[in-house]
């Protein structure tokens, strides 16, 4: 990001941040309270991702339209798809990797 200079990108960190930190806290809560169930809290997260991911593809896909901004919405689903929810998506795996020989 900082070799191209991609202000957007860089703006996007603060709340992606947040989605990490919102994940990190679950799967605390969870490796706190019944560790063996890392795995399953693993699984519900990342079918949730997906389909709130493919919900809002298809509600950005739907809005476009033709003339000025007709696409606002699809680079909307864009950005929520490829720079929050991918991230936070591979978070997901990771944290589930490092926490399995907890239970």
């Amino acid at each position: 990001m900082a070799t191209v200079d991609s202000a957007p990108a860089r703006d996007a960190l603060p709340p992606l941040a947040v989605c990490i930190l919102l994940i990190t806290t679950v799967f605390g809560l969870v490796a706190w309270r019944r560790p063996s169930a890392i795995g399953r809290t693993a699984s519900v997260m990342l079918l949730a991702m997906l389909v709130f991911g493919v919900v809002v593809y298809i509600f950005g896909v739907n809005s476009m339209s033709p003339g000025i901004g007709g696409n606002i919405g699809y680079m909307v689903a864009m950005l929520v798809d490829f720079y929050f929810l991918l991230p936070a998506a591979l978070a997901v795996p990771i944290h589930w990797w490092l926490l399995r020989g907890t239970s």
